[in-house]
């Protein structure tokens, strides 16, 4: 079994990386450019939170209609 936290070492090594990386990117873009794609790197985490629980709610129905029978 892998250490948990080595894996939360190496996460946070590549966060730090991503980070970095975004800023040395948008520093080439003028502020309005850089400010529309911060406020977009919300979108993606959105609309996954909303998959997961529209999945969760589908399963918990199927849980329901299964336990009926």
């Amino acid at each position: 079994m892998v250490n948990p936290s080595k894996r939360y070492v190496k996460l946070s090594a590549v966060l730090i990386g991503s980070q970095g990386l975004t800023k040395e990117s948008l520093a080439f873009l003028n502020y309005p450019a850089q400010l529309m794609f911060k406020s977009t790197k919300v979108l993606p985490v959105m609309q996954f939170s909303f998959v997961c629980v529209w999945i969760n709610q589908i399963f918990n129905l199927s849980y329901l209609a299964n336990r009926r029978v």
